[in-house]
Protein backbone atom coordinates (compact mmCIF):
# COMPACT_ATOMS: atom_id res chain seq x y z
CA UNK A 1 0.00 0.00 0.00
CA UNK A 2 1.42 3.39 -1.03
CA UNK A 3 0.90 6.21 1.47
CA UNK A 4 0.41 9.83 0.45
CA UNK A 5 2.29 12.36 2.55
CA UNK A 6 1.00 15.87 3.15
CA UNK A 7 3.26 18.68 4.29
CA UNK A 8 2.34 21.96 5.95
CA UNK A 9 2.94 25.05 3.82
CA UNK A 10 3.16 28.47 5.49
CA UNK A 11 2.46 31.49 3.28
CA UNK A 12 2.87 35.20 3.84
CA UNK A 13 3.43 38.34 1.84
CA UNK A 14 6.41 40.64 1.96
CA UNK A 15 7.03 43.94 0.23
CA UNK A 16 10.75 43.40 -0.16
CA UNK A 17 13.18 40.62 -0.99
CA UNK A 18 15.22 38.99 1.79
CA UNK A 19 17.85 36.24 1.75
CA UNK A 20 15.70 33.59 0.15
CA UNK A 21 15.77 31.11 -2.71
CA UNK A 22 13.90 32.38 -5.76
CA UNK A 23 11.53 29.91 -7.39
CA UNK A 24 10.23 32.48 -9.82
CA UNK A 25 12.23 34.93 -11.90
CA UNK A 26 11.93 38.62 -11.05
CA UNK A 27 8.88 39.56 -13.06
CA UNK A 28 9.61 42.81 -14.81
CA UNK A 29 13.35 42.14 -15.05
CA UNK A 30 13.20 43.36 -18.64
CA UNK A 31 11.56 46.66 -17.69
CA UNK A 32 13.46 49.91 -18.13
CA UNK A 33 10.91 52.01 -16.24
CA UNK A 34 11.97 53.49 -12.88
CA UNK A 35 9.48 55.57 -10.92
CA UNK A 36 8.61 56.53 -7.36
CA UNK A 37 8.50 54.32 -4.25
CA UNK A 38 5.26 53.71 -2.32
CA UNK A 39 4.63 54.76 1.26
CA UNK A 40 2.21 51.83 1.33
CA UNK A 41 0.76 49.36 -1.18
CA UNK A 42 -2.52 47.59 -0.37
CA UNK A 43 -3.69 44.53 -2.29
CA UNK A 44 -6.42 41.95 -1.66
CA UNK A 45 -5.06 38.39 -1.95
CA UNK A 46 -7.81 35.80 -2.46
CA UNK A 47 -6.11 32.56 -3.26
CA UNK A 48 -2.82 30.71 -3.76
CA UNK A 49 -2.69 27.40 -5.63
CA UNK A 50 -0.22 25.07 -7.34
CA UNK A 51 -0.39 22.52 -10.12
CA UNK A 52 1.82 19.68 -11.30
CA UNK A 53 0.76 20.64 -14.83
CA UNK A 54 2.93 23.35 -16.47
CA UNK A 55 -0.20 24.77 -18.12
CA UNK A 56 -1.79 25.29 -14.69
CA UNK A 57 -4.64 22.82 -15.11
CA UNK A 58 -6.22 21.02 -12.12
CA UNK A 59 -4.99 23.50 -9.47
CA UNK A 60 -4.56 22.44 -5.85
CA UNK A 61 -5.59 25.30 -3.56
CA UNK A 62 -3.32 25.95 -0.55
CA UNK A 63 -4.92 29.16 0.68
CA UNK A 64 -8.39 30.58 -0.04
CA UNK A 65 -9.99 33.68 1.46
CA UNK A 66 -13.26 34.66 -0.29
CA UNK A 67 -13.48 38.00 1.56
CA UNK A 68 -9.98 39.36 2.12
CA UNK A 69 -9.22 42.82 3.40
CA UNK A 70 -6.60 44.92 1.58
CA UNK A 71 -3.19 44.17 3.07
CA UNK A 72 -0.26 46.54 3.11
CA UNK A 73 2.52 44.66 1.34
CA UNK A 74 5.09 46.76 3.19
CA UNK A 75 4.01 45.25 6.54
CA UNK A 76 4.79 41.60 5.62
CA UNK A 77 1.25 40.31 6.39
CA UNK A 78 0.68 36.64 7.11
CA UNK A 79 -1.59 34.94 4.56
CA UNK A 80 -2.08 31.68 6.44
CA UNK A 81 -1.14 28.05 5.91
CA UNK A 82 -2.39 24.82 4.41
CA UNK A 83 -1.44 21.22 3.70
CA UNK A 84 0.02 20.16 0.36
CA UNK A 85 0.62 16.66 -0.93
CA UNK A 86 4.30 15.94 -1.51
CA UNK A 87 5.25 16.19 -5.18
CA UNK A 88 6.64 18.37 -7.95
CA UNK A 89 4.66 21.44 -8.99
CA UNK A 90 5.29 23.16 -12.33
CA UNK A 91 2.82 26.05 -11.87
CA UNK A 92 2.04 28.38 -8.99
CA UNK A 93 -0.97 30.71 -9.07
CA UNK A 94 -2.03 33.75 -7.06
CA UNK A 95 -5.48 35.34 -7.30
CA UNK A 96 -5.67 39.02 -6.35
CA UNK A 97 -7.91 42.04 -6.80
CA UNK A 98 -6.90 44.11 -9.81
CA UNK A 99 -7.60 47.30 -7.83
CA UNK A 100 -4.62 48.37 -5.72
CA UNK A 101 -4.44 51.29 -3.28
CA UNK A 102 -1.18 53.12 -2.71
CA UNK A 103 0.43 56.38 -1.66
CA UNK A 104 3.68 57.79 -2.96
CA UNK A 105 6.56 58.40 -0.58
CA UNK A 106 7.50 61.48 -2.60
CA UNK A 107 5.71 64.51 -4.03
CA UNK A 108 6.57 64.64 -7.72
CA UNK A 109 4.74 65.03 -11.02
CA UNK A 110 1.12 64.04 -10.48
CA UNK A 111 1.80 62.43 -7.07
CA UNK A 112 1.45 64.00 -3.63
CA UNK A 113 3.28 62.36 -0.74
CA UNK A 114 0.90 60.38 1.49
CA UNK A 115 -2.17 60.90 -0.70
CA UNK A 116 -4.02 57.66 -1.48
CA UNK A 117 -4.48 56.70 -5.11
CA UNK A 118 -6.04 53.66 -6.79
CA UNK A 119 -5.03 51.85 -9.96
CA UNK A 120 -6.79 49.13 -11.95
CA UNK A 121 -3.88 46.98 -13.10
CA UNK A 122 -5.99 44.74 -15.34
CA UNK A 123 -7.57 47.44 -17.49
CA UNK A 124 -4.43 49.64 -17.30
CA UNK A 125 -1.99 46.92 -18.35
CA UNK A 126 -3.97 44.18 -20.07
CA UNK A 127 -7.04 43.28 -22.08
CA UNK A 128 -8.12 39.95 -20.58
CA UNK A 129 -7.55 37.71 -17.56
CA UNK A 130 -8.39 34.31 -16.16
CA UNK A 131 -9.18 33.23 -12.61
CA UNK A 132 -7.59 30.18 -11.00
CA UNK A 133 -9.31 27.03 -12.24
CA UNK A 134 -11.44 28.86 -14.83
CA UNK A 135 -11.84 27.30 -18.27
CA UNK A 136 -12.15 30.59 -20.16
CA UNK A 137 -10.93 34.17 -20.00
CA UNK A 138 -12.79 37.39 -19.24
CA UNK A 139 -12.27 40.93 -20.49
CA UNK A 140 -10.67 43.52 -18.20
CA UNK A 141 -13.06 46.29 -17.16
CA UNK A 142 -12.96 49.40 -15.01
CA UNK A 143 -14.80 47.56 -12.21
CA UNK A 144 -12.90 45.68 -9.50
CA UNK A 145 -12.15 42.12 -10.63
CA UNK A 146 -10.43 39.02 -9.25
CA UNK A 147 -7.55 38.17 -11.56
CA UNK A 148 -5.01 35.36 -11.62
CA UNK A 149 -1.23 35.63 -11.80
CA UNK A 150 0.25 32.46 -13.30
CA UNK A 151 3.88 31.41 -12.71
CA UNK A 152 4.87 28.42 -14.83
CA UNK A 153 7.90 26.49 -16.04
CA UNK A 154 6.22 26.45 -19.47
CA UNK A 155 6.12 30.26 -19.72
CA UNK A 156 8.88 32.25 -21.42
CA UNK A 157 7.57 35.66 -20.31
CA UNK A 158 9.98 37.53 -18.01
CA UNK A 159 8.70 41.08 -18.44
CA UNK A 160 5.28 42.59 -17.85
CA UNK A 161 5.74 46.27 -18.71
CA UNK A 162 2.45 47.50 -20.21
CA UNK A 163 1.29 43.93 -20.91
CA UNK A 164 -1.17 41.64 -19.16
CA UNK A 165 0.38 38.40 -20.35
CA UNK A 166 0.76 37.15 -16.78
CA UNK A 167 -3.00 37.33 -16.18
CA UNK A 168 -3.48 34.21 -18.36
CA UNK A 169 -1.88 30.75 -17.99
CA UNK A 170 0.50 29.61 -20.75
CA UNK A 171 -0.75 27.26 -23.41
CA UNK A 172 0.84 24.80 -25.81
CA UNK A 173 0.42 27.41 -28.55
CA UNK A 174 1.47 30.49 -26.55
CA UNK A 175 4.36 30.27 -24.09
CA UNK A 176 4.41 34.07 -23.68
CA UNK A 177 1.36 33.88 -21.42
CA UNK A 178 1.91 33.60 -17.67
CA UNK A 179 5.23 34.43 -16.03
CA UNK A 180 8.38 32.35 -16.24
CA UNK A 181 9.04 30.09 -13.26
CA UNK A 182 12.72 29.22 -12.95
CA UNK A 183 12.24 25.75 -11.52
CA UNK A 184 9.56 23.42 -10.29
CA UNK A 185 8.51 23.58 -6.65
CA UNK A 186 9.48 20.25 -5.05
CA UNK A 187 7.59 19.55 -1.83
CA UNK A 188 9.10 16.79 0.30
CA UNK A 189 8.97 18.52 3.69
CA UNK A 190 7.21 21.37 5.45
CA UNK A 191 8.10 24.60 3.65
CA UNK A 192 7.60 28.33 3.97
CA UNK A 193 6.57 30.30 0.90
CA UNK A 194 6.83 34.04 0.47
CA UNK A 195 4.83 36.02 -2.04
CA UNK A 196 6.94 39.11 -2.69
CA UNK A 197 4.98 42.09 -3.99
CA UNK A 198 7.54 44.83 -4.54
CA UNK A 199 6.11 48.22 -5.47
CA UNK A 200 9.40 50.11 -5.28
CA UNK A 201 10.04 52.33 -8.31
CA UNK A 202 6.65 51.28 -9.79
CA UNK A 203 4.67 54.50 -9.26
CA UNK A 204 4.31 56.47 -12.50
CA UNK A 205 4.05 60.24 -11.91
CA UNK A 206 4.29 61.24 -15.56
CA UNK A 207 1.78 63.32 -17.54
CA UNK A 208 0.13 64.73 -14.43
CA UNK A 209 -1.02 61.30 -13.23
CA UNK A 210 -0.16 59.11 -10.27
CA UNK A 211 -0.56 55.45 -11.24
CA UNK A 212 0.84 52.13 -10.05
CA UNK A 213 2.49 49.92 -12.61
CA UNK A 214 2.15 46.20 -11.89
CA UNK A 215 4.28 45.45 -8.79
CA UNK A 216 7.14 43.02 -9.21
CA UNK A 217 5.69 39.71 -7.99
CA UNK A 218 7.86 36.78 -6.96
CA UNK A 219 7.17 33.49 -5.21
CA UNK A 220 10.08 32.32 -3.08
CA UNK A 221 11.01 29.78 -0.46
CA UNK A 222 13.07 30.45 2.65
CA UNK A 223 16.44 28.77 2.84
Amino acid sequence: MVRSHYFRVFIWVVGFAGIINPIVAAIGSGDNYSGLNPQYLKIKVYKLAVSSDPYCQNPVVIFDNPSPTPMNMMDAPNLGNGDLLGGTYQCMMVEISDTVAFASNTSAGGCTRGQENRSDICSDLGTSFQRIGALSSQACSNAEQRIGLFFSTASTNESHMFTGNGFMPPTVDNANLGYKQNAALVVNRAIRLRLVANGNARIDDRNGACAMQLPLFELKTLE
